[in-house]
């Protein structure tokens, strides 16, 4: 039988496929070499690069000249052993030393998701509440705005299953996008669900969102009044300067709590601007 493998066709073949073969090796070398190259000549892109592998492969360090510190929390992080809770300036220094002199940080405050929605009840809510405000945390609960639903019925819904007493910390607001809605019928409706919230409780809400979110959306003087709890991470101080309470990362490692938790530091020493009185 005839070899077809050293057939003329087949020769010219392989010799086809392999200059194919060499062209996209140049190709692939020329790509690293121009990423590598911007990726030295651009130093916020490199910063934040790095900023983001270090957070997740070594912790969140905690900034610099705060004393007040906070997570918050959800179905997310699982079943929290609230006795135990405390986390280390530099979680990866104090897993890999031996040295057990590290402090170990006190956890002021954690906020916990109620709802989100009209229909969403966080499952671990109750039990998480109630074990911060055992264990001398202050608490908060917060709800998640959808731009999906009605505001009014949003607001209702949260209040229907928060139960806040003096001491715990103000309703939380958590508003992250827009939807489908233009930036001022979604301010609108975030508004609905401040002023319906106020009304129960007696206090003005305080406002979670991020800090590009705060100065292009939420930006009108109609939220000048209100309190602002800014997510920004990998930065020396957040990128607004309203800012009550700072989420300085989204990977923290807590002792008590199995995943990785939002962390987050009060301005200033006293919590007595964001509780009720």
């Amino acid at each position: 039988m005839k070899n077809r493998k050293n057939t003329p066709q087949s020769r010219r073949h392989r010799k086809q496929v392999s200059r194919r073969c060499k062209g996209v090796l140049i190709v692939c070398a020329v790509a690293v070499v121009v990423a590598a190259v911007a990726f030295l000549a651009m130093p916020n892109i490199r910063g934040r690069l790095v900023g983001s592998l270090r957070a997740y492969t070594m912790g969140a360090r905690i900034p610099d000249g705060y004393t007040v510190h906070g997570i918050d929390v959800s179905s997310y992080q699982e079943q929290i052993d609230w006795e135990h809770l405390c986390f280390y300036a530099d979680d990866y220094t104090h897993r890999t030393s031996r040295n057990t002199s590290y402090p170990c940080y006190r956890v002021s405050f954690a906020v916990c998701k109620a709802t989100e929605g009209c229909t969403i009840f966080d499952p671990t809510f109750d039990y998480n509440f109630g074990q911060a405000r055992r264990h001398g945390i202050a608490r908060g609960a917060y709800h998640f705005f959808s731009t999906l639903s009605d505001p009014k019925r949003q607001a209702e819904f949260y209040i229907a299953h928060v139960r806040l007493r003096q001491g715990d910390i103000r309703p939380v607001l958590d508003v992250e996008n827009l939807g489908a809605l233009t930036p001022k019928e979604l301010c609108r409706r975030v508004l609905v669900w401040l002023r319906t919230v106020e009304r129960h409780y007696g206090v003005k809400p305080i406002i979670y969102t991020m800090a590009d979110f705060r100065k292009t959306v939420l930006c009108g003087r109609e939220f000048d009044s209100y309190r602002f709890w800014i997510a920004h991470y990998n930065v020396p101080e957040p990128a607004v300067e309203d800012w009550t309470i700072w989420q300085y990362s989204d990977c923290g490692k807590v002792n008590g709590i199995g995943p990785r938790t939002d962390m987050n530091v009060l301005r200033g020493n006293s919590l007595d601007d964001i509780i009720i009185k």
